[in-house]
């Protein structure tokens, strides 16, 4: 009798499913460039690792997270934040043009392709528009039948440690009756401390999330701006890879981990990155 009670014990066992025990918190992620990483469990913060990170000869110097969301699920990549030297975008009949080149110089400027107008019998040109001076970090175009969009500026102080500031200017054909006859508005409408790195265009909420090295910014279609979140972790992340929205909660990456930040609860977490154990 004691024999069948207790083989009976072990056949319910068995068909009893198991569940794995993951640390609270813990996110699922999926990545080809670190192949063994699929969970990350928050951390403290380590912000002497940032000094670090700026050297060429630091082992992990090379290394970074970036984060997408790809068949519903957080996708980390070992890539930088993209920050080409040019953003252009075009509209009908000419195209805006921003230029970064960090301290050195940059510029915005609308483009107008007069050939386009004009084509019969007439060399083509491009009649330009200054519009600002400053370096162009991003074109922010709304929709593709608009007429506007938001153009992201950095302006750096070499002579304060290479402190940047940002700047959000509006820029908008209004016009007047044709596609070649318009006025052009540029007006600056917010100034967010720090250098924007990232930006996540929300469509379904009809606004812009800006990442800077203060912290998360939200930019309205309507041009009202929002602090979301402002902490000490962006001084020392580096740089913003991405920022991404995911299951109601804001996700910027950095080459040192992954922040995470709860509108609803206003609580945040920090994913640190193992390069030891997942690049190697």
């Amino acid at each position: 009798m004691k024999k069948s009670v207790i083989v009976i014990l072990l056949v319910l066992s068995l068909l009893i499913p198991t569940t794995s025990c993951s640390a609270p918190n813990t996110i699922e992620v999926a990545s080809n460039d670190y192949m063994d990483l699929t969970k990350m469990t928050p951390g403290e913060f380590d912000k002497d690792l940032c000094s670090y990170y700026v050297l060429a000869n630091y082992k992990w110097h090379n290394y970074s997270c970036r984060l997408s969301v790809e068949n519903g699920k957080l996708f980390v990549s070992n890539e930088r934040a993209d920050m080409p030297y040019e953003q252009h975008e075009m509209f009908n009949h000419g195209y805006l043009l921003g230029t970064n080149y960090g301290e050195f110089s940059g510029w915005v400027r609308w483009c107008l392709q007069e050939e386009l107008i004009y084509p019969e019998g007439k060399r083509p040109t491009v009649e330009e528009t200054v519009l600002s001076d400053e370096n162009c970090r991003f074109i922010i175009r709304l929709e593709r039948e608009t007429d506007c969009a938001f153009v992201v500026l950095d302006t750096v102080c070499m002579m304060d440690d290479y402190e940047a500031d940002t700047l959000v200017y509006r820029f908008e054909r209004i016009r007047a009756g044709s596609d070649y006859d318009y006025s052009l508005e540029f007006t600056e409408i917010a100034s967010l401390g720090g250098d924007c790195t990232a930006y996540f265009n929300s469509i379904e909420e009809e606004c812009v999330y800006l990442a800077t090295d203060c912290g998360i910014y939200k930019l309205n279609y309507d041009g009202a701006v929002e602090t979301v979140v402002e902490e000490e972790y962006f001084r020392y992340m580096v740089e913003i890879t991405s920022i991404v929205l995911y299951e109601g909660e804001i996700y910027c990456s950095s080459p040192l981990g992954i922040y995470r930040y709860n509108p609803e609860t206003d609580e945040s977490l920090w994913y640190p990155m193992n390069y030891e154990k997942y690049a190697e």
